[in-house]
């Protein structure tokens, strides 16, 4: 191998790393302004759809409900008893529902996840200073209790089943390998 043949494929793989570092953000943040999200839009109740979610049977849903200032995919967590059901979907749509509009928390930021308003009342009336602080922050939860918490997120579509940063950093990594070994192969 050449010299000149060397400093083909050096170019190549700098190409392809500045379409990777400076291209694919850009991608990315137009997807988010253009605010089109696509979710999980399904109930435990149906197969495939429990914790965690099989990704081979459940398919994502466009978020197609009224639009929101900022559109987030939403994980909906009930436990009733010894009943654990889960329910996802587009907070553009579940705002739709009177029960979740009512139910929802204000504050929805992606990542957190926060316990219903009725719930949240239960606990000013029922529980002690330290308990309630801790199951407030979602620190604590007794076994026996039942509660219902909103989860939320908006980084990627497909964001409300139950791995999140794992998945991401995951295809973000194999996706700039096999770019690498494309353009390694490509051009040597």
């Amino acid at each position: 191998m050449g010299f000149f043949e060397i400093m083909w494929s050096f170019r190549n793989i700098f190409i392809g790393s500045f379409v990777l570092c400076f291209l694919y953000p850009i991608i990315v943040n137009t997807r988010s302004a253009l605010n089109i999200l696509y979710c999980y839009s399904c109930t435990s109740a149906q197969s495939g759809c429990g914790d965690p979610i099989d990704v081979r049977l459940e398919n994502w849903k466009l978020c197609t409900g009224r639009r929101v200032v900022e559109d987030q995919c939403v994980k909906l967590i009930e436990n009733v008893g010894d009943t654990v059901t889960v329910t996802r979907g587009c907070l553009s749509d579940m705002l739709e529902n009177t029960l979740h509009r009512e139910e929802m928390p204000s504050v929805r930021r992606h990542g957190y996840c926060n316990n219903a308003k009725s719930y949240q009342d239960y606990l000013m009336k029922h529980e002690s200073s330290k308990t309630l602080a801790m199951t407030i922050m979602g620190v604590f939860t007794s076994q026996h209790q039942s509660y219902k918490r909103y989860c939320f997120c908006n980084d990627w579509n497909g964001c409300n089943d139950a791995r999140t940063t794992r998945r991401l950093s995951k295809t973000f990594v194999t996706f700039s390998a096999l770019l690498q070994i494309v353009l390694l192969a490509s051009f040597s």
